[in-house]
């Protein structure tokens, strides 16, 4: 099994001002047994904007079980067959608005 930390190189994008954001983008290939490696990467690397690819969610997985403290989430999950999905959390810090 990979670990989605196998490829880490968060990106730090900087913003007007003297901010910066740590950002993260991976492809789990299954979320749902990854969570604890996410956290941790999270309190690594303080990442404030975290996009997970192929997190294989369903239906039957609540918010509750994909949970980041102090992140809110955006998740879109294949509805049709196994595999797909992708997760968005958005660290509580930052201002941001959800475009449909």
């Amino acid at each position: 099994m990979q670990n989605i930390s196998d490829n880490l190189q968060p990106e730090q994008v900087k913003l007007t001002g003297s901010h910066n954001i740590n950002c993260y983008y991976t492809n789990a290939h299954n979320l749902y047994n990854k969570m604890d490696e996410v956290q941790a990467l999270v309190e690594k690397h303080q990442l404030k904007i975290i996009g997970i690819t192929e997190t294989w969610a369903s239906a039957e997985i609540s918010d509750a079980e994909y949970h980041l403290p102090n992140f809110e989430m955006y998740r879109k999950d294949r509805k049709e067959c196994r595999g797909g999905g992708v997760i968005l959390y958005v660290h509580e810090s930052l201002t941001f608005l959800v475009v449909n």
